[in-house]
């Protein structure tokens, strides 16, 4: 019944289907478990989809040795690396990080030609647990590093549960519950059905209007080889037909540069979505820190405040000033017309937008939307009739509602321009230095 179902969808549209690459993590070899053989079932079921999948290996535990390698290489299948060691970047140097690569090539490729597998030399490299860097210098140097090693980075975009339904469908074989076993199976393949579904929101919206295509990613384990087959199928049925590797990558998509960095790693969609997400942040901020010192120019001091929150808080000087309100009267107080309010000048020095993430059910890493941004700008204030000053200030940006509110504002008292070096404003009765 499954041959049938593979065979009509094959003569009925499978050219225009959606693609997808299948990848896997571990291995080669799956440990034993009662009543069956996982890496035969996980090849079994890859033969009769025809699926050209990569597998990804740490070359320091090749599981089955040299062997267990040998049994993909004859299946068709590529053989990628995500190094010797396979350290998450975010916890090892840089230096040692293209050490323990370069290692693995050269294991690889010598595993490879004992096998009489061409070409000896892997295409395909994985950061480990997807974590391309904690800094942006990081992620940088990396891509740089695949490129001097004629290495390309095979990302995903359907990630995979944690080894939850792993150690329990274990755990249940062990004890001889097969109930329980299949129990853990369909948890396996209904959360893997939920991960592809998601993936396709959020690949077709990056498309703009077109489908997607997904790279799947798989723990090489016991109860995804009970259950691969089945999961295959459902996508069959669901439009996909399996590509390699240099098909996939055809897409735009997976040109996409971003520039998202975090501790944890995170599927491709994700990044891009968050790399777009920040990159409107900063407009967005950028745009009402204008609109305000526009505001504030024109005399007009409510367009001004509505920058900052209800529970702001301004320090300038040695002044704490907390909540809207009181900011309002202090600088009501201070520049009582608009011929005092001159001119507001604004330039953003540095502007970092901060992300966060959680992680979901079954251990998923899922990016929180920007919700703060940190804005090092420089000031000038034209008066009329007065001499101007200029200075410094940070600002904390929190995102509502009612979109970028400033919270925090810690503005310097600032210099007066034309003055050969920073002094500043003469005090007046009662000793305190003037604020802006």
């Amino acid at each position: 019944m499954l041959r049938l179902l593979v065979v009509s969808l094959l003569l009925s549209g499978w050219a225009t289907a959606r693609p997808l690459l299948v990848t896997l993590e571990g291995g080669p070899a799956v440990e034993a478990v009662k009543g069956g053989d996982p890496t035969g079932m996980w090849l079994k079921a890859l033969t009769r989809f025809k699926v050209p999948a990569v597998l990804f290996v740490r070359t320091e535990r090749l599981e089955g040795g040299p062997g267990a390698l040998g049994r993909w290489v004859a299946s068709g299948h590529e053989i990628g690396t995500m190094g010797h060691k396979g350290v998450p970047l975010v916890r090892e140097p840089l230096t040692e990080w293209r050490r323990d690569l370069q290692q693995s090539q050269g294991a690889l490729a010598d595993l490879l030609a004992r096998r009489g597998a061409k070409p000896v030399r892997t295409r395909w490299y994985r950061f480990p647990d997807l974590a391309e860097g904690s800094r942006l210098e990081h992620v940088l140097a990396t891509r740089e590093g695949l490129r001097e090693l004629q290495l390309r980075h095979l990302d995903a975009t359907v990630d995979r549960p944690d080894d939850t339904f792993e150690r329990g469908y274990r755990a249940a074989l062990a004890k001889g519950d097969k109930r329980a076993a299949a129990e853990y199976g369909a948890d396996w393949l209904a959360a893997m059905r939920a991960f592809v579904r998601r993936a396709e929101t959020q690949g077709d919206r990056l498309a703009e209007g077109g489908e997607a295509p997904q790279i799947l990613r798989l723990d090489l384990d016991a109860v995804g080889g009970a259950n691969v087959e089945a999961l295959l199928a459902w996508l069959v049925r669901r439009g996909y037909r399996f590509v390699g590797p240099d098909e996939i990558l055809k897409h735009p998509l997976f040109d996409r540069a971003h520039e998202y960095v975090a501790r944890r790693g995170v599927s491709l969609f994700w990044r891009l979505r968050v790399s777009a997400d920040t990159k409107a942040a900063v407009k967005e901020v950028s745009e009402a820190l204008f609109a305000a010192s526009e505001a504030w120019s024109r005399g007009d001091m409510d367009g001004y405040l509505s920058l900052y929150a209800e529970n702001a808080r301004l320090v300038s000087g040695r002044t704490l000033v907390e909540g809207r309100r009181a900011i309002g009267e202090k600088y009501r107080t201070r520049y009582p017309s608009q011929a005092l309010m001159g001119r507001l000048g604004l330039t953003v020095v540095r502007l970092e937008v901060h992300t966060a993430d959680r992680v979901s059910l079954f251990g998923q890493v899922e990016p929180l939307p920007p919700r703060f941004a940190i804005a090092t700008v420089e000031w000038t204030l034209l008066p009329k009739g007065e001499r101007g000053r200029a200075g410094q200030a940070t600002l904390v940006f929190i995102k509502g509602a009612k979109g970028w509110r400033l919270i925090e504002d810690h503005s310097s008292t600032g210099v007066y321009l034309g003055s050969e070096k920073a002094r500043p404003r003469p005090k007046p009765k009662g000793g305190k230095p003037p604020t802006k």
